[in-house]
């Protein structure tokens, strides 16, 4: 029995927010499938959604449909056709697709990514410790299986579930190098429950990682030495670097997860330039959570950027002290900043609170 690994979030469509105590049912043709807890085939009773909404299970591969229930209600129609697999670990050969009937000789395709794009398991040391806000610098070492997978073609690196990679330098994923952790997180969506996140990077606020073409990360970026429920004064003082620094020239760049702590959550290598010249394009930013003292700029854009399914919040201080005027909720800076060509920009479910400017729009030429 080849079994292979499920998980995934469900949020609230209204909210946006975790939806926990779903049951998550793979079916066949109307009939519930056996589902396991672990690789070796344990059964598994139900997949129950977690505090932050996740559930995980692993299944036999093949093709299901999903049902979502709570107590028993349905939540609406199933998601249908979910291809369930085994990801390899150790890389596969690349598969060229069959020539359709009707097609010229000669004629090529382009293989599916998730089947054909080759990963390996980081080794990474992964000790950063919450108290004294730093560990050993895995930038180096992740940056050597980076620069392995992009003369391959590309590739993900993935983290394993539970380690604490520490980025106390650059770290840069220059083409079709996506990062991500081999597993879902448990914990906490908001307050102090956030340091304990398996999935999380810890990034020095003096680094970034550096996104190019087919790039970024898949996970939880945190600043490092961030500490919970700040006052508004200690946001001021404390919150900077920037997170992720788009490459100027590059395209298609791919941004999900949550990222806390930071002056920036995501910025252009070049905000500075002229409005006239397109230097990115393509980049699909989202779902993302993001508490920082500014979101997201984007500066320059050709052929549609789009944002989708942004979540701009105070997770780190809601539960702290109330202040006056409720500033510890607030944010001095902006949460979505447009500027510069931006040709077609698509900003989709994108919710912003307590920030001075929830968008700054400029010299744009087409944003929906």
């Amino acid at each position: 029995m080849a079994l292979a690994y499920r998980s995934d979030t469900v949020l609230q469509s209204d909210t946006g927010r975790a939806y926990a105590g779903v049951r998550v049912l793979p079916v066949v043709d109307g009939v519930a499938q056996s589902i396991y807890a672990d690789a070796s085939g344990t059964p598994l009773s139900e997949a129950i959604t977690n505090s932050n909404g996740a559930y995980e299970f692993w299944i036999e591969t093949g093709t299901y449909d999903l049902e979502f229930s709570v107590g028993g209600v349905s939540l609406g129609p199933p998601e249908t056709n979910v291809e369930i697999y085994d990801l390899l670990t150790d890389g596969a050969e690349i598969v060229p697709f069959a020539m359709a009937e009707g097609q010229p000789e000669g004629s090529t395709g382009r293989a599916l990514d998730l089947v054909s794009r080759r990963s390996v398991m980081a080794d990474v040391v992964g000790d950063y410790n919450t108290a004294t806000g730093f560990g050993t610098d895995d930038a180096p070492y992740l940056q050597q299986l980076a620069t392995a997978l992009e003369a391959q073609g590309g590739g993900t690196i993935l983290i394993p579930y539970g380690r604490r990679p520490y980025l106390g330098s650059d770290l840069t994923l220059k083409n079709n190098v996506v990062l991500e952790f081999d597993k879902v997180s448990s914990g906490s969506n908001y307050g102090s429950g956030l340091l304990s996140f398996k999935n999380a990077v810890w990034v020095s606020p003096t680094a970034t990682i550096k996104v190019g073409n087919g790039s970024g990360p898949r996970a939880s970026l945190l600043r490092a030495g961030l500490t919970m429920n700040n006052t508004s004064a200690q946001v001021a003082a404390l919150w900077f670097g920037t997170a992720v620094t788009i490459l100027k020239n590059t395209s298609d760049h791919v941004i999900e997860g949550m990222i806390l702590g930071f002056e920036w959550a995501i910025k252009c290598e070049d905000t500075s330039s002229a409005t006239n010249v397109a230097q990115y394009s393509r980049s699909r930013i989202g779902p993302l959570l993001l508490d920082n003292k500014n979101g997201i700029w984007l500066h320059n854009y050709l052929d549609i950027a789009r944002l989708d399914a942004v979540h701009c919040w105070p997770f780190c201080t809601v539960a702290a002290t109330a202040e006056p005027d409720d500033a510890q909720l607030k944010r001095t800076g902006t949460a979505l900043r447009l500027s510069g060509v931006n040709d077609w920009t698509m900003a989709n479910r994108f919710f912003s609170y307590g920030y001075n400017r929830g968008s700054w729009l400029s010299d744009c030429a087409s944003v929906t």
